[in-house]
């Protein structure tokens, strides 16, 4: 892994932002925000884990 601050900050505020869709759609009780919520919360470490590999490949 990577020790590079900007992405965990990127993985960090996806997860916070999925949170807060989360709890908005569950206090409204709206299922698209908690849909967008639940893939926000799953993009954020997908992505990071997604360019880790990347830059892994591209060092060799």
């Amino acid at each position: 892994m990577t020790n590079k601050p900007f992405d965990w900050f990127i993985v960090l505020m996806c997860v916070v932002l999925g949170g807060i869709m989360l709890v908005a759609g569950f206090t409204m009780g709206q299922p698209t925000r908690i849909v967008i919520g639940v893939l926000f919360v799953i993009m954020g470490p997908l992505s990071f884990i997604a360019l880790d590999t990347a830059r892994k490949r591209r060092r060799k």
